[in-house]
């Protein structure tokens, strides 16, 4: 079996927000927002071979989901809790497309497809969630 990295660290993410009940309690205060330079940078630092075009889509992806789950917590929250790849999914994220387009700098595009934004929005709140617990 195969599977992106990104996917599975998105499947964890998620399973743990609904194991601890994460969802269901009142949004935690978010850390210092990050700049997307420092956050490129951060992202990109391990990645050997070079940025291909997956891995820009990816950053992008990364980037909006950082975003929404720092700057609307309540429509990161809602996205998630769908099925994933339900008609409920598909229009918690049509609701959430303005927020997701402020998200987006001059000149990106988000290209990822419903399964792998899930995955990185749901690792982007679970480390959102993370981070103001060891404040």
């Amino acid at each position: 079996m195969t599977m992106k990295a990104y996917i599975f660290r998105g499947a964890l993410a998620e399973g743990l927000l609904k194991r601890d009940r994460v969802l269901d309690e009142p949004v935690v205060t978010a850390a210092e927002p990050e700049e997307f330079s420092t956050f490129a940078q951060r992202l990109t630092a391990a990645d050997t071979d070079g940025l291909d075009d997956e891995d820009k889509a990816l950053l992008v992806g990364r980037w909006v989901a950082h975003c929404l789950a720092q700057e609307h917590p309540e429509a990161t929250r809602s996205i998630l809790a769908t099925r994933p790849l339900s008609r409920e999914e598909e229009r918690a994220l049509r609701g959430s497309d303005p927020t997701l387009s402020a998200c987006l700098l001059h000149g990106q595009v988000l290209k990822v497809d419903r399964l792998s934004f899930r995955a990185l929005l749901a690792e982007a709140y679970y480390h959102r969630t993370a981070a103001a617990l060891k404040q």
